[in-house]
């Protein structure tokens, strides 16, 4: 298992490899962000609702530099489109 993902892992992960996290879950349609709520570091994600089964509560991923990290994961069944402004 990898290290526990600093916030800058979360961002690179978010920036290059959020589409290696929906093919993880199987998912088509997600959003995902960093919550700053102090309950810890950690990828939120919103996907569609419907999916049957439990979801991980972490993924390890490759960094660019070759790193394995842990990722932690907060997946809520509640994906809307996000319009852009």
């Amino acid at each position: 298992m990898g290290r526990p993902a600093t916030f800058d892992d979360l961002t690179e992960v978010l920036r290059d490899q959020s589409e290696a996290i929906k093919n993880t879950l199987n998912v088509t349609k997600a959003n995902m962000f960093i919550p700053t709520d102090g309950h810890g570091l950690r990828i939120h994600i919103s996907i569609p609702g419907g999916h049957p089964g439990k979801w991980p509560e972490e993924i390890e991923l490759r960094l660019n530099d070759g790193t394995d990290v842990a990722v932690p994961l907060e997946i809520a069944e509640d994906y809307q489109p996000i319009e852009p402004q």
